[in-house]
């Protein structure tokens, strides 16, 4: 007859032999192990990194200092990428854990995301470090490198997309009012580089990461009002300005356009009308400093600009404010903006 006792849990078992097999216990975890990494290399403790690592390299250091100075960076920090959701794997499961970079200094912000790979070792959670725990692009024999230049002008544009050279005072005075949007100082980009030689460009800041500005001047309409104002003897200037939308479409003066056309203000007679019934002196704002009207001591003076406007206004029976750049450029105009105007 078989023997039955009681085992400790309360089940019973048969009077039998049994095997148990114990594993030596992990200490802490692979998201301890992955948090703690991250954390040090953000503060830069390059001897915490190390002893996470399973069998760094005896350059461990070093090539951090390296990447860190040769960068020039003022900060690094990285943080693990976490996902959500009951059933979401963990670093554990996965054996590696993701997180994400962000690189400042004197170059451009480098951003991107890496991983860790995480091995059990003598007990611990380690990194199972190479190269390419740094960024996902180093190998053996590839570096990342911070190069600096010359400061570069972003493309300024007439309508049709091609440059813009004239009339140049205006063009002087687009570059001086949009110089934060035209011009790039510092340009520099960090690239990878193979064997000293570049591969690719990881973070750039310059011109070419810029959209070129593009203003509302047509180059063969301004050059035609250009040659038609050379004949003139005196002073003359003059103001194209597109009924439908306010846009600058020409500004041409035989002496310096841009002051003749937009800053100066001209005597005007218009058989006793003030020039406030005529709404001459709606506020302008094209993109750059310009003047509307004024009237001083009985004597009316205004803009060619006002008077285009105003032209243009009256024949299509709205107030649009002329401009000569973008929209989104242009900052409101004051109380006649979309206001409508009676036909005569």
């Amino acid at each position: 007859m078989t023997r039955w006792r009681w085992a400790a849990a309360g089940v019973l078992v048969p009077a039998t032999a049994v095997a148990v097999l114990a594993w030596p216990r992990t200490e802490g975890s692979a998201t301890e192990t992955a948090e703690a990494y991250l954390s040090a290399w953000s503060a830069g403790d390059y001897a915490g990194m190390r002893a996470l690592v399973d069998g760094p390299p005896a350059d461990f250091e070093r090539r951090h200092r390296e990447l860190f100075d040769g960068l020039r960076l003022d900060t690094a920090a990285f943080a693990m990428h976490r996902t959500g959701g009951v059933f979401a794997a963990t670093p554990e499961d996965l054996g590696y854990a993701t997180f994400t970079a962000r690189l400042t200094g004197p170059g451009p912000d480098l951003d991107y995301e890496g991983t860790l790979n995480l091995v059990e070792r003598d007990g611990r959670w380690k990194v199972a470090w190479t190269p390419a725990t740094i960024h996902p692009d180093l190998r053996p024999g590839r570096t990342l490198v911070l190069d600096l230049g010359a400061d570069e002008d972003v493309p300024l544009l007439a309508a049709d997309g091609s440059p813009l050279a004239s009339p140049a005072d205006l063009v002087t005075a687009l570059k001086r009012r949009y110089v934060d949007l035209l011009h790039v100082p510092n340009v520099a980009k960090i690239s990878l580089y193979v064997s000293g030689r570049p591969l690719k460009t990881l973070a750039e800041r310059g011109a070419a990461t810029r959209e070129p500005f593009r203003t509302t001047l047509d180059p063969r309409l301004t050059a035609a009002a250009a040659k038609a104002l050379a004949t003139e003897r005196g002073p003359a200037a003059l103001v194209a300005v597109r009924v439908s939308t306010g846009e600058i479409l020409a500004v041409a003066g035989n002496r310096a356009p841009y002051d003749q056309a937009m800053k100066r203000l001209h005597p005007f007679a218009a058989g006793g009308i003030r020039v406030k019934s005529l709404g001459l002196d709606a506020p302008v704002n094209p993109g750059i400093p310009a003047s509307s009207a004024k009237t001083a001591a009985g004597e009316a003076r205004v803009s060619v600009l006002s008077v285009a406007g105003m032209a243009a206004a009256a024949a299509g029976g709205l107030w649009q404010p002329p401009r000569l750049v973008g929209a989104d450029h242009v900052p409101a105009v004051g109380r006649c903006g979309g206001c409508r105007t009676r036909r005569r």
